[in-house]
């Protein structure tokens, strides 16, 4: 290697040195300052927004009911928040097909059954009865009744259900003799303060009868059956109801005394009252009293809970980070409704959360126009209820503001739900001498650099300087001091490595010699005075 190349590398070494250095010093000077870089994103943060499946959404039921008022079911590409209605009639009959089922029983052991019998034929159930005040033993007998019962079993728990209508029909037949008393008989013995009397009845009442959850829903007593001076010993009419209400309330408050909340019992009873007039020869004949048929139903339907919500929800990735900002969020969805929304709910409505934030804007179910298909929602920014740190939950919820009936389902339906978030992260610019893996790259590189010129002068020293003929004898110095030749080296005397080398000029003269034109002038005398002077000059 040249001087001159030597120093061009040196100085190619020591500059790169210096000016990696000169970079060090000028990046830890500058540590403290850097530029800061505005990144915006915007991401779809919903996935299976077309409800293909019900994959990645869940619901929610919050409800006091112990039926589920609100129920889901995705299909057909959208997903569905269902009302649940119901509507039952219960009717209970007494008529040829249902007399015997219709059983005899007495409240208490104490009842005085009718003398003359009682029982079911073809035209009803009936009782029969004769008092005569002056025979022996008959003076107790005065007040003689008999009742029938019918157990009932609802097929659901009414606690859910409310009684929406009611109604009652029930026919009655009586026969007497005319020595029944009663205002304005013309015998004297007929004529009393209190007179004789019939009581026809229906009560409902649970299944043990207790006198405190026992309501009497018709009633009807007689006045005139039996007047001699009228002749009217025949009597055949409609039991006088309760209204509409009452009866309601009455159902209502037995089915709440059961514990089960499904069953109860309908009482019919016939009383007569016959009434002691102190006279020994006062008879009282009912011939045939009867209920011939009786029709009680009533309607009830579901109750849907105040405060009851259902709630469609996803969980997507939260934002974290101190330069993270939040600038939009926008929502997207369509909904609709199969039928009008039932006015006994006005502001029951569809609410939109994000997390455990409500979004100020809901949607009245009771402002829907059936018939009118999806109505979207486009670009609502939510971004205000957006948090940072924890998990985007977007939830939709259903809440039924007032506590209603609904005798059918409706159903709200919800698809093609988007939410985009439009956010940026504002952080340092990219600075490599700052980097942990700079310092130890320019740690290598300065090494390599020193290794380099270190053995550029090794060998410059000890190589470089001498010139090649030198270098080729100094390779072999330690083995010419040897009686053997080197090895891979032939070594001939120098006299005979003249005269090959002489030789091999002589050819090539002679050849050049004869290929021009005055080359056999030239006599033989000149090349052995040129050999001559060859050999003196290297002697």
């Amino acid at each position: 290697m040249k001087i001159k190349n030597l120093k061009k590398l040196s100085f190619a070494v020591i500059f790169g040195l210096f000016f990696l250095i000169t970079i060090v010093q000028i990046s830890s000077a500058s540590q403290d300052i850097s530029t800061s870089a505005i990144l915006p994103f915007n991401d779809q943060w919903l996935t299976n927004s077309g409800f293909n499946t019900q994959n990645q959404w869940n619901y929610t039921l919050d409800s006091d009911s112990p039926l589920d008022d609100l129920v889901n079911s995705t299909e057909s590409g959208e997903t569905n928040m269902i009302v649940i209605g119901e509507s039952f009639e219960t009717q209970i009959a007494l008529n040829s097909s249902t007399y015997t089922q219709w059983e005899e029983f007495n409240k208490t052991e104490s009842v005085i059954l009718p003398d003359d019998g009682y029982g079911e034929d073809q035209y009803g159930l009936w009782c029969s009865h004769s008092w005569n005040e002056g025979s022996a033993g008959e003076q107790p007998k005065n007040t003689p009744r008999m009742t029938w019962r019918f157990n009932v079993s609802l097929p659901v728990d009414m606690s859910d259900y409310l009684i929406t209508s009611a109604g009652l029909t029930a026919e009655i037949n009586a026969s007497v003799d005319l020595n029944i008393d009663t205002p304005g008989d013309t015998a004297g013995l007929n004529q009393w303060e209190v007179y004789d009397y019939a009581q026809f009845y229906v009560e409902v009442s649970n299944k043990d009868v207790d006198e405190i959850s026992t309501f009497k829903i018709a009633f009807t007593q007689t006045e005139m059956l039996g007047n001699d001076d009228l002749s009217i010993d025949e009597m055949d009419e409609f039991i006088e109801t309760k209204t509409e209400q009452a009866i309601i309330d009455a159902l209502t408050n037995v089915l709440e005394a059961d514990p089960d909340h499904t069953d109860f019992i309908v009482i019919i009873g016939i009383y007569m009252y016959c009434e002691d007039n102190d006279s020994s020869t006062d008879d009282d004949n009912w011939d045939m009293l009867r209920f011939k048929n009786l029709d009680l139903y009533f309607t009830y339907e579901r109750i849907i809970d105040k405060a009851s919500t259902l709630s469609l929800s996803q969980t997507g990735a939260s934002l974290s980070g101190e330069n993270v900002t939040i600038n939009h969020a926008y929502l997207r969805f369509k909904y609709k409704i199969d039928d009008n929304w039932t006015s006994n709910s006005e502001f029951s409505e569809l609410r939109i959360y994000i997390n455990e934030n409500k979004f100020m804007q809901s949607y009245k179910l009771s402002e829907y126009i059936f018939g009118s298909g999806y109505i979207s929602i486009v670009d609502l920014d939510i971004g205000s209820i957006v948090t940072k740190d924890v998990p985007i939950t977007l939830s939709l919820k259903l809440y039924i503001a007032n506590t209603f009936t609904l005798d059918h389902n409706i159903t709200l339906s919800i698809d093609d739900v988007y939410l985009r978030i439009y956010w940026q992260q504002v952080g340092s610019e990219t600075n490599i001498f700052r980097e942990p893996w700079f310092a130890t790259l320019l740690a290598v590189i300065v090494t390599i650099g020193l290794v380099s010129l270190g053995a550029g002068f090794v060998y410059y020293y000890r190589v470089g300087r001498f010139p090649i003929p030198v270098r080729k004898v100094r390779k072999y110095r330690k083995s010419l001091t040897k009686d053997s030749a080197p090895k891979d080296v032939r070594i001939i005397p120098r006299s005979n490595a003249f005269k090959h080398e002489f030789a091999n000029k002589t050819k090539v003269i002679s050849r050049d010699m004869k290929d021009r034109s005055f080359g056999k002038k030239i006599k033989q005398s000149v090349l052995i005075g040129e050999y001559d002077k060859f050999l003196k000059d290297s002697s």
